[in-house]
């Protein structure tokens, strides 16, 4: 998912897992450049989420990358109440995102295994900023890197249930007003001054952010003015230029699905591209020459515009596929598409 806006839905009820965003796969889920604003919940369940809800109980076997996002004015209300929760039987990593004016007991709630945190601001109304839940019945034990985040209340608003998990409070972290600016077109953008302005990871190797922030203005830049670029904490880079030479995806909401594929032929991956002209159902299969079903991409309910989804070639059981021809079908309610996509080795 990729420069969208996830806003004002809601959700309440026996059954609602997410007022946002919900997803559970067997593959990886990439997040970027979005916005979730002004969702809200009444949650049920400890799976359920006011903005953003991957895994619970249909948790995956891939990686959970969050960069470059805002999650702001989101509210859940009810039982393990959460804004975000991510659920992953693999690595998590958030990077370069926004958390603030978000109300429920817990902003984050993250499960399972490895997790990686940096360059992130949180500042919410809650009772916890992270909590990581006790699954060590279940022979899960959660680790969390932390590094270069402006966390309200610092390493006091993360809640270690049990105290089963591991928490690594690495450097650079901080408990200070990020100055917004709440006035300007976008609210959360950081003003001169900021403690947040060029305190980010020194070395942003291996974080895979893109080359822009949230506005598509230089990821890393010099705002202190000391001669040095170094990027910000949060999803937007302070005095930053847009980045020019770089056609920009465009989000707008059109009659067509326009759904494609590129590379095709691919190897050893290919990332799949659709529009979404109006809310609703959405699922994507893979399928060998056969007919057979080797990979659920997707399969969640989804607001309309622009996503992106990567196939890496494997199947449900993380073997790589054979090559040869392979069939991705999207399925709406309106809607179902099969188009031909080919596999070289």
């Amino acid at each position: 998912v990729i420069d969208c806006v996830i806003k004002n839905n809601y959700a309440g009820g026996t059954f609602s897992l997410c007022g946002g965003m919900q997803a559970s796969t067997t593959g990886d889920i990439l997040i970027e450049n979005t916005v979730f604003s002004g969702n809200e919940l009444i949650a049920t369940d400890w799976t359920s989420a006011s903005a953003l809800a991957l895994g619970g109980f249909a948790s995956t076997s891939g990686k959970f990358t969050i960069s470059n996002c805002l999650f702001e004015n989101n509210r859940c209300f009810g039982t393990a109440d959460k804004t975000v929760l991510l659920d992953c039987y693999d690595d998590i990593e958030i990077n370069n995102s926004t958390f603030v004016d978000n109300s429920s007991t817990y902003t984050l709630s993250l499960i399972r295994n490895h997790i990686d945190f940096h360059n992130n601001i949180l500042r919410n109304d809650c009772n916890y900023e992270i909590i990581l839940s006790d699954h060590s019945p279940w022979g899960y034990i959660s680790e969390i890197d932390i590094s270069h985040c402006n966390i309200q209340g610092g390493q006091n608003a993360i809640y270690n249930q049990n105290n089963v998990n591991i928490i690594n409070w690495l450097d650079g972290n901080i408990d200070e007003d990020p100055l917004f600016d709440s006035l300007g077109t976008h609210p959360f953008a950081l003003l001169e001054g900021s403690p947040c302005i060029d305190t980010g990871t020194p070395d942003t190797t291996g974080l895979f952010l893109p080359p822009w922030d949230l506005l598509h203005n230089e990821r890393i830049w010099d705002g202190d003015g000391n001669g040095v670029a170094i990027i910000d904490m949060g999803c937007y880079e302070y005095g930053a230029p847009p980045v020019v030479g770089i056609e920009y995806p465009i989000i707008e909401i059109i009659d067509e699905i326009n759904l494609s594929n590129y590379p095709n032929p691919f190897n050893p991956e290919t990332k799949i591209v659709f529009n979404l002209p109006e809310e609703g159902n959405v699922k994507l299969d893979i399928y060998n020459i056969k007919g057979q079903k080797v990979k659920i991409l997707l399969d969640c309910y989804m607001s309309p515009g622009r996503s992106e989804m990567i196939w890496n070639g494997k199947d449900d059981n993380g073997k790589r596929v054979s090559s040869g021809v392979y069939f991705y079908q999207l399925v709406t309610d309106k809607k179902t598409i099969t188009p031909k996509m080919i596999l070289i080795k």
